[in-house]
C-alpha cells in the first residue's frame, strides 16, 4: 500500500483543499517533481514547521524561515565539522595501515554529467569495517585527463592525511584512471565487479556479431523497451515494469532487463495485440528469453559478493571466477545461442577476469577459513602453483 494512502479525515475539507493547492504550487511553480512531495526531507521540514506552530502558535513563515545564504553557510559549517571528525576517526586506522579506498569516474543517469568520487574504507581494532565518501566532484569532459584526476586525488590525500604509497585504491580499468595512479605508482587494484561486467559485455557483443538471430533478438528487446517507456498505459499494467539499462551499475542490466520482460511477456502479448502492435514480439523468442534469465541470474549473486560495502569482498574474487565458470558450462538441452554465449563468457572470463586476479586475491581467499582449502579449484596443478607463489 502506498505510504500516503491513509485517511485524511483529520483535516477539514477546506484545509485539505488548501494543502493540496499548496503542494501543487510547490511542484508547478518551483519546477519540482511529484516525487519530491514524498521525499523524507520535505516531510521532515513540514513536520518541524508543525511542531514550531504547536509550541509558538500561529506565526508568519517569512519571520522564521531561513534563506539560501544562511542554509548555504550552515552546509559549509556542517561539512567542515564532518571533515574534522573524519580526520580524527582516520588517524588510528592510518597509523595501523588499515585504510583502503575506492575511486570512480561515473556519469549520472539524466544529465550525463561526469563525477569523480573517492571513498575510504577502514577497519577498527574490533575488526569492524566502515566506509565514508570523502569527495564527489564534477569533471567536465575535457578535464578527465590522468593528470587532472591525480591532482584531485592528491588533494584528497593531503586533506585527510592519507598515506601516499600505503593506501591501496580500487578503480576500474579506465585509461585515464590507470594513468592517474601510474604517475606516482600508487597501489591500484582492479574493481572486479567492473571486470565481471566487461566479461559479460564482451561475450554479449561477440555473440551478437556472430548470430544474426541474436542480434535481431537484442534489437527487438531494445525497441520494445523504448516503445513501452514512451507509450502511456502499458507499464502500470505489467506484473513487473520493464527495466532499462543499469545506469551507474550496468552489470545488473543483463539480468534485470530480461527478467522483467520474461515476467511480463504474456501480459505484453495481450496488450500489444489489443493495440495492433504484436509484431514487436516477433523476434523475441520466449524460450531464448527464459534461458537468458536463467543464465544471468547467478551473475547477480556474484555481483553482490564483489561490490558489498559493509563487509570484505577481497576473498570472494577467486571463488567467484570458479563459480561463474561452473555456471556457464554447456548443457545438452541449451538453446544453440545460449551454447555460444556460454562459450564466449568462458573465453572472456579468462581474458578479462582471470587475467586481473592478483596474488593478493589468492592470499585473501586463503585467509578466509571457509575458502582455505580451495575446494572450488578443479585444476590442482594450477592450485599448487598459486600455493607456491603465496609461500614466497
Amino acid at each position: 500500500m502506498p505510504r500516503f494512502a491513509y485517511n485524511k479525515n483529520q483535516l477539514t475539507e477546506n484545509l485539505q483543499k488548501q494543502l493540496k493547492d499548496a503542494e501543487l504550487k510547490f511542484v508547478t511553480a518551483g519546477s519540482h517533481s511529484f516525487n519530491a512531495l514524498e521525499n523524507d526531507g520535505i516531510l521532515d521540514l513540514m513536520q518541524i514547521a508543525i511542531e514550531i506552530g504547536a509550541q509558538m502558535g500561529k506565526v508568519n513563515i517569512h519571520d522564521i524561515f531561513y534563506g539560501r545564504k544562511t542554509i548555504r553557510n550552515e552546509a559549509i559549517n556542517k561539512f567542515n565539522h564532518f571533515s574534522t571528525t573524519i580526520r580524527q576517526i582516520l588517524e588510528e586506522p592510518i597509523k595501523n595501515h588499515c585504510v583502503a579506498a575506492t575511486c570512480d569516474m561515473w556519469s549520472d543517469d539524466y544529465v550525463k554529467r561526469s563525477y569523480l568520487d573517492f571513498s575510504v574504507f577502514w577497519a577498527t581494532q574490533e575488526y569492524k569495517l566502515s566506509h565514508c565518501l570523502l569527495r564527489c566532484k564534477h569533471f567536465t569532459e575535457d578535464n578527465k585527463t590522468g593528470i587532472n584526476i591525480w591532482q584531485e586525488i592528491r588533494s584528497i590525500f593531503e586533506s585527510f592525511n592519507l598515506s601516499f604509497g600505503d593506501t591501496p585504491v580500487v578503480t576500474d580499468q579506465g585509461s585515464n584512471m590507470v594513468a592517474a595512479f601510474n604517475i606516482t605508482q600508487e597501489a591500484r587494484f582492479p574493481c572486479m565487479a567492473h571486470r565481471c561486467n566487461t566479461t559479460l559485455e564482451t561475450a554479449w557483443s561477440r555473440t551478437d556479431t556472430k548470430h544474426p538471430t541474436f542480434a535481431m533478438f537484442n534489437l527487438a528487446v531494445r525497441e520494445l523497451r523504448k516503445y513501452v517507456n514512451q507509450t502511456t498505459g502499458i507499464q502500470e499494467k505489467l506484473p513487473k515494469t520493464l527495466k532499462g539499462g543499469g545506469g551507474t551499475r550496468p552489470w545488473r542490466c543483463y539480468f534485470n532487463i530480461h527478467d522483467s520482460l520474461n515476467t511480463s511477456y504474456e501480459k505484453l502479448n495481450i496488450i500489444l495485440r489489443e493495440r495492433q502492435e504484436q509484431h514487436r514480439l516477433f523476434n523475441i523468442d520466449p524460450v531464448l528469453l527464459n534461458e537468458i534469465v536463467q543464465l544471468m541470474n547467478p551473475f547477480s549473486m556474484v555481483f553482490d559478493k564483489l561490490e558489498a560495502a559493509n563487509q570484505p569482498t577481497f576473498q570472494n574474487v577467486v571463488p567467484s571466477y570458479y563459480r561463474m565458470i561452473n555456471d556457464v558450462q554447456p548443457k545438452s538441452n541449451d538453446h544453440k545461442i545460449i551454447i555460444d554465449l556460454k562459450s564466449e563468457i568462458r573465453y572472456s572470463l579468462d581474458e578479462k577476469y582471470l587475467s586481473s586476479i592478483l596474488q593478493l586475491h589468492w592470499i585473501g581467499t586463503y585467509l578466509d577459513p571457509s575458502f582455505k582449502s580451495f575446494f572450488f579449484v578443479s585444476d590442482r596443478l594450477y592450485l599448487e602453483t598459486q600455493k607456491t607463489e603465496k609461500s614466497r
